[in-house]
């Protein structure tokens, strides 16, 4: 009888073992939260940890930042990584943007990209991410490097378009359309915004040196409404003016938009930036005259990967590294190529 008893409770023990060693059905690690399991898993029994990446972009409201994320999302996937990407409501919204750097910081995640408002706004997340040991990378908009080195804060790398490049194409190609003579405006983006002052200068730079004499430039903050009203506005205080540049193509279609209106579209000469495809059909369809063009979804490509490479090579960062810095060109959209970058 003892000895039964004694085989029973072997066998009571082994099933108890097995039972416990069993997994329930659905709880595979190796899947992915977007369901896709095939290219954003590591394999099982690997032991390879996922790398989580957290991106932080100006914004979504606008087709080149859409572009960009599309780009990152692209790359995520062939790369085997996952990413969370977040971004503020407006181009404007500096505060919101901080806060969701920052909130990053405070999670799990092995790196951040980022794409600051401003080249101030998410210096103190930056640093803060940089004490804890998250490597940044940045996406297409520079920040001050003096002030973020005071912080604490250094960068894994830098991918953008060369700025003042983009604005001299725009100029060249705006100068030869009107001519190499006569009177423009620029319309820029936010006041003392990297990008949008870059471009100014380059523009005006190219304008000046072709004896075209630029009256007017005025912020209007990346808005398609405040380009419009601004540009009629200075159109009836310089009615003489025959090119706009604006630098971006959101501003370019407002612009675009006063100047339909005040029916000067035979004689004013509007050219915008990104490349973006309302633009592109206002090309084709014969309003504004050209836009130079950038690859958002080739710089967050770059960046993610920069930073990927960086984590898993194991290198250590800190203030003196020196960050990787690569410079995209720009190309112009004009109606001579625009049927080339229509989408099909």
């Amino acid at each position: 009888m003892k000895k039964a008893l004694s085989v029973l409770l072997v066998i009571a023990l082994l099933i108890g073992c097995l039972a416990g060693c069993g997994g329930s059905p659905g709880s595979d690690p190796s899947q992915s939260t977007d369901g896709n399991s095939s290219s954003s898993s590591s394999p099982a029994g690997s032991g390879e940890e996922r790398l989580k990446i957290g991106i932080v972009l100006k914004t979504l409201a606008s087709e080149y930042w859409v572009a960009m994320a599309d780009g990152i999302k692209a790359k995520a996937e062939e790369l085997g990584v996952d990413v969370e990407i977040m971004a503020a409501a407006s181009e404007s919204d500096t505060g919101n943007q901080l806060q969701m750097l920052e909130d990053m910081v405070s999670g799990d995640y092995d790196g951040i990209g980022v794409a600051p408002i401003t080249d101030t706004n998410l210096i103190n997340g930056v640093a803060k991410a940089c004490s804890k040991g998250i490597p940044v990378v940045d996406l297409d908009q520079g920040f001050n490097e003096d002030e973020l080195k005071a912080a604490g804060g250094w960068l894994v790398g830098y991918c953008t378009t060369d700025y003042v490049v983009t604005g001299r194409q725009a100029g060249e190609y705006l100068a030869g359309k009107m001519g190499n003579k006569g009177k423009a405006i620029i319309i820029e983006g936010m006041a003392g915004n990297l990008s949008s002052e870059s471009r100014k200068t380059g523009c005006n730079e190219v304008l000046t040196k072709a004896g075209i004499e630029v009256v007017a430039s005025q912020p209007c903050d990346w808005d398609r409404q405040k380009a419009m009203d601004a540009t009629t506005n200075l159109l009836s205080v310089h009615p003489d003016v025959t090119g706009i540049y604006c630098c971006n193509d959101t501003m370019a279609l407002g612009a675009q938009q006063a100047v339909d209106n005040l029916n000067l579209g035979d004689k004013v000469f509007v050219v915008g930036t990104d490349g973006n495809s309302e633009a592109i059909e206002s090309i084709a369809n014969g309003h504004m005259a050209g836009t130079a063009a950038q690859k958002p979804d080739v710089i967050g490509e770059t960046c993610l990967e920069m930073l990927v490479e960086f984590i898993r090579s194991g290198k250590e960062g800190g203030m003196d590294y020196e960050m990787e810095n690569v410079l995209l060109d720009s190309y112009i959209i004009s109606p001579d190529n625009v049927a080339e970058h229509q989408k099909k």
